[in-house]
């Protein structure tokens, strides 16, 4: 449910607020239901509570937003506040308070109903939507995960879950080449080249994961790692790969960057050596060293310790 309360709200048919339905009928329900508007900057001291009257156009300005109510939208609270019989901000915070909660309330239980129809699991036992969905897709797929009960593989994957850098390394570059109408004969011919990947995101959550069947393997000679790459039905967990830094020093920016957050490690790459990193299923690149790696089956896997 990552949207306003208003959109939500918006997506629900009259039959579905049923708490709402309880404590207003009639005009009352219909206006209840509708967008509301406060003046939240306005209302900076409790004193001021007790202003009488609908506070001016002018004082529903956000300076988040940095802009005023629509006009539309301030005429809906003045007809709140008339229909109402509202004498104070006060009457009109206990009303926008009151109805902010019931909606939410009927906006979740709504949703509540939608995931025990379909998935016959109730969100109000779970902590997070992320957990919510996981069972939804165990369920839904009848996956059977095993548990990792080794503590040295489980910290053996775990260490391996990371992102990755996504940025283009210059900020300008200049084409010179036959097919521009600036093209510089005396110059070297340059050609700039756009690349992109095609459904990256889903091309990924389509590969398969590692769902059982796990064990170290010590015996790593004559292993061809050819065998558990691509797509074949059995994979691995690579661990710890050494490489020659100096060979891989192809960045012109400054080793300690000026720019670079101790806060803030997203701020900018440092290109440093990072062996220590567990890629799973597939292994790509060049590298001088492997002291471990995992070995997966069809749709699980299998860790290999060397």
């Amino acid at each position: 449910m990552a949207s306003s309360l208003e959109a939500l709200v918006s997506n629900l048919s009259p039959e579905d607020f049923k708490i709402v339905g309880k404590r207003w009928k009639g005009e009352d329900f219909n206006l209840v239901t509708q967008k509301g508007v406060f003046p939240y900057e306005f209302l900076d001291d409790i004193s001021k509570l007790n202003t009488e009257g609908l506070p001016s156009r002018d004082k529903f300005y956000s300076s988040l937003y940095e802009s005023e109510v629509k006009e539309e939208d301030y005429q809906r609270a003045r007809k709140v506040w008339n229909h109402f019989g509202m004498k104070t901000m006060r009457d009109y915070h206990d009303l926008y308070l009151e109805t902010d909660v019931l909606l939410l309330a009927d906006v979740f239980e709504n949703f509540r109903r939608t995931c025990l129809e379909n998935y016959k699991l109730d969100p109000a036992h779970y902590m997070s939507a992320p957990s919510l969905s996981w069972d939804a897709f165990l369920k839904q797929s009848g996956e059977e995960i095993e548990l990792v009960s080794d503590m040295d593989m489980f910290q053996f994957f775990e260490k391996g879950m990371r992102g990755g850098i996504s940025h283009i390394a210059h900020r300008h570059s200049t084409a010179n080449n036959k097919y521009m109408e600036t093209y510089d004969e005396s110059s070297e011919n340059k050609y700039l080249m756009y690349l992109d990947a095609n459904n990256l995101y889903g091309w990924a959550m389509s590969q398969p994961l590692p769902n059982g069947e796990f064990e170290w393997v010590e015996e790593v000679d004559g292993m061809n790692l050819d065998d558990y790459l691509g797509d074949n039905e059995r994979g691995m967990v690579l661990e710890r790969i050494g490489k020659e830094q100096d060979c891989w020093d192809n960045s012109d920016y400054p080793k300690d960057s000026p720019y670079y957050s101790t806060h803030n490690k997203k701020v900018i790459g440092k290109f440093k050596d990072e062996a220590e990193g567990v890629p799973i299923i597939e292994f790509v690149g060049l590298r001088s060293k492997m002291y471990s790696y995992v070995k997966e089956n069809g749709g699980g896997g299998m860790t290999a310790k060397g």
